[in-house]
């Protein structure tokens, strides 16, 4: 197809114009992601979180009642974050581990031998929050890992400190843990899944209530 020369012309300066728009909106956008940056960055200099040892009040303050603490240890490293023999060779920053226990009840399911299906109300609904220093970082090999289980959630970072989360469930009493063992003895040995039910939190808010209460709670 030809076109007249007028015409060739007119659509150099509207290509040529178009490019210019472009390459300005480039320019634009680049200028505008760089700012963002710089703020994000600035900001997260100059912000600190909630001192480490207050958070555990500040998880209670916002728990509904029935909630308590199970289980308090350091040197911890959220779950998942460094799965297997990783763990052990960890060589970085380690934190505080605290789970809370709630009022619910989570089933355990198992086959019996005759192949029925049975339901123990063994374990209770439990949230776990790491401590972590500002300094921590996640492996990323961990990510990549097809195996590795659903990490615990980042819920606050600061300069200063870092807080995760993860819902899991824990045997209710020594109790429940020992009924547990029999259990392994009378189960069915055919290929058969057991284990505890996944059921959320009767806490459902606890992700917008820390992440809340959290910045509330950090110092600028």
């Amino acid at each position: 197809m030809n076109f007249a020369p007028a015409n060739t012309r007119g659509a150099k300066r509207s290509m040529t114009s178009l490019s210019t728009m472009s390459d300005r909106s480039t320019l634009l956008w680049s200028f505008s992601l760089s700012v963002l940056i710089v703020s994000i960055c600035a900001c997260s200099k100059t912000t600190n979180g909630p001192p480490p040892e207050a958070v555990p009040a500040i998880v209670l303050k916002m728990a509904p009642r029935g909630w308590a603490i199970a289980d308090d240890t350091s040197g911890q490293v959220p779950y998942g974050h460094y799965w297997g023999n990783r763990e052990a060779e960890y060589r970085g920053p380690r934190g505080r581990r605290i789970v809370f226990m709630g009022p619910g009840d989570v089933q355990f399911t198992w086959w019996d031998k005759n192949d029925d299906l049975q339901r123990e109300n063994l374990a209770k609904e439990t949230l776990e929050v790491w401590i972590m220093p500002g300094a921590y970082r996640e492996s990323w090999e961990s990510r990549l890992a097809w195996h590795t289980p659903p990490r615990a959630e980042l819920i606050f970072s600061s300069v200063t400190v870092k807080i995760y989360a993860n819902e899991s469930a824990r045997w209710a009493s020594q109790a429940s843990e020992a009924r547990f063992n029999v259990i392994l003895k009378e189960a069915s040995t055919r290929v058969r899944p057991l284990g505890l039910c996944e059921v959320p939190l009767s806490w459902s808010t606890w992700r917008a209530d820390l992440i809340r209460e959290l910045a509330a709670s950090a110092s600028h």
